[in-house]
């Protein structure tokens, strides 16, 4: 459907919607206690389901617009509580509606005024700028946009049902309920040693901790008449680190992290994503994508993640293999294995994959591989890495020339004259780079050699393994490189385009 149809269809689902909560709320006139200052329970969850009736409330209160269509349980979902069609749901539909004074945040928290705002920059600023903004800020003892929304959230705990968000917050997880790594055991931590998870919850812990040492405590110490019933300990920082992410967004219009009531209820299950947060300049619309019929759940998603992402943001994994899982060889295995020579060709290459976006933090990934084996773009830019690192001086100069080239294009030339100039650098990729045609037979052989040494690793790592979700991490990492070792021939030695 073209934008303007869309935009015509959410515009009508919104007018019908809001026309049957009303009519509803007409004719659902029960006792004194459901009076009209309130949304019925009956509209949002389930009799299950009446202790949140104090936040359903609370919604009210805020002008957070229920569809009759759908409620808030416990029942028939897959993790706590999540949204469930009462009706068949159309696409497009709007299912509730969230103005912009619900939002918690640094900038709608009570103290908002003694917390520095950092400057929005128009521009999308890349992982790494923001990771070194993020250190910055630590180096100065400045709070980073992040750690601002968590000492907004101690600060507005610590006020108890003085706070304008105490009904909200009280439908988040507690400490003991939460499940992420950094609150595991030292000795169950160590069962992901040998996984990528492993280094970044050691980071994580890290960042924390002087986060709180150099921005929390200073700032708790200099406003202590904000903090007098506020819990602003190291595990309660930690317990809403994890809270946010896991249950905070990004918000398209202004960029600034918050926590979104209503919309964090909603659950996550990869392949199953049906609905969408909407924003604007007053307010934000959760949308059906598509047709969701009654007593089905309603999910949002938390993005394209593996299982060690969803366990590291979210604290869960999902038992099924999710598509984005994979297992990341380190580029100085690779040089061993393939029996490279260290030297600056070496180096030159390495840079090269690096600048091209082709190495992660030194690792080559191998993504998990479709079923039935297709050649997608994950695994020809994991192929086409291969290639490159055991590729000839001649090759590797090739590269650089069909760079320039491509580069070379003006910016303001037609899509006619860019889709040359990317033709010219693809057929000179044909003539440099090996993944075009066949892998030499030893980086084969090198390959199949290694993969089946990193199975067998996995496998011994996995019976010593006790925790739960460690061992289907573990079963991630056997389940791609088996794949990978049972199609090794097919892909690594008939590479053609």
């Amino acid at each position: 459907s073209s934008p303007n149809v869309i935009m015509a269809k959410q515009k009508s689902a919104r007018k019908e919607g809001r026309k049957a909560a009303k009519q509803a709320k007409t004719e659902e006139k029960t006792t004194v206690a459901a009076s009209q200052d309130h949304i019925d329970s009956q509209d949002a969850v389930s009799q299950a389901d009446m202790e949140l009736g104090a936040f359903i409330d609370w919604c009210q209160m805020q002008n957070i617009d229920f569809s009759p269509k759908v409620m808030v349980t416990a029942a028939n979902v897959v993790h706590g509580r999540g949204m469930v069609a009462k009706e068949d749901i159309d696409e497009f539909e709007v299912l509730f509606s969230i103005p912009r004074k619900s939002l918690l945040s640094a900038a709608t928290t009570a103290i908002s005024d003694k917390l520095a705002s950092p400057e929005q920059d128009d521009d999308d600023d890349d992982e790494e700028e923001e990771e070194e903004e993020e250190m910055a800020a630590s180096e100065n003892n400045q709070a980073s946009e992040w750690t601002q929304l968590l000492i907004s959230l101690m600060y507005e705990e610590g006020q108890g049902a003085k706070s304008s968000f105490a009904a909200y917050l009280a439908t988040l997880p507690a400490l003991e309920t939460l499940t992420h790594p950094f609150f595991w055991a030292e000795e169950d931590r160590h069962q992901l040693d040998g996984l990528r998870l492993g280094d970044a919850i050691a980071s994580d812990l890290t960042t924390m901790q002087v986060q709180h040492a150099k921005v929390v405590v200073p700032f708790v110490a200099s406003n202590p008449d904000d903090f007098t019933n506020a819990d602003t300990s190291l595990a309660n920082f930690m317990r809403w680190a994890a809270v946010v992410m896991a249950y905070s967004f990004t918000d398209d219009v202004d960029g600034r992290v918050c926590m979104v009531p209503v919309a964090d209820i909603l659950n996550h299950v990869t392949g199953k994503n049906n609905a969408r947060l909407f924003y604007s300049q007053d307010k934000l619309e959760m949308c059906s994508l598509c047709p969701i019929p009654a007593g089905a759940e309603v999910f949002n998603t938390y993005g394209s993640l593996d299982n060690q992402q969803l366990l590291q943001k979210h604290g869960f994994v999902e038992t099924t293999h999710t598509p984005f899982e994979d297992t990341r060889i380190p580029v100085s295995d690779l040089t061993k294995a393939l029996s490279l020579k260290d030297d600056e060709l070496l180096a030159q290459k390495v840079e090269y994959l690096h600048e091209s976006g082709f190495l992660s933090e030194n690792t080559l990934i191998l993504p998990s591989l479709p079923t039935p084996p297709a050649l997608t773009l994950e695994l020809r830019d994991a192929l086409r890495c291969l290639s490159i690192l055991v590729a000839s001086k001649d090759q590797v100069a090739g590269l650089a020339e069909a760079e320039y080239i491509a580069e070379g294009v003006d910016e303001d030339a037609d899509d006619d004259t860019v889709e040359s100039a990317d033709n010219v650098f693809e057929q000179a990729l044909r003539h440099s780079d090996p993944v075009l045609r066949k892998l030499p037979a030893t980086v084969v052989k090198g390959l199949r050699t290694h993969i089946a040494e990193r199975v067998q690793h996995a496998v011994s790592k996995r019976e010593e393994v006790t925790h739960a979700l460690a061992q289907q991490l573990w079963d991630d990492q056997i389940a791609v490189l088996t794949a990978w070792q049972t199609h090794a021939d097919e892909f690594l030695s008939n590479t053609s385009s």
